[in-house]
């Protein structure tokens, strides 16, 4: 997290670190990345069930250090259309 907000904090992003909290959130939420904080996931309930702990995670600067962001990867139509002709 820490070498994505450095990235995005610069020329020509320019965002803040607030914003790049946000951004971070939306695509956890939207299913896109996956937060793992000191090694352990971090889920949709846990985030649903303590809102304040992990925009704690995503905002304090020494936690940021501690979480890593996993991109999921997104399947094609065509791929889940082969994936469930095999599972069948």
């Amino acid at each position: 997290m820490s070498s994505v907000a450095e990235r995005f904090s610069k020329v020509p992003y320019g965002y803040s670190q607030e914003d790049i909290a946000w951004l971070v959130a939306k695509a956890f939420v939207d299913g896109k990345v996956r937060l793992v904080y000191n090694g352990e996931p971090i889920n949709l309930s846990e985030a649903h069930d303590n809102p304040k702990k992990i925009s704690g995670y995503l905002t304090n600067q020494s936690s940021i250090k501690n979480i890593t962001l996993k991109v999921v990867q997104d399947l094609s139509p065509k791929q889940r259309k082969i994936a469930r002709r095999y599972l069948d």
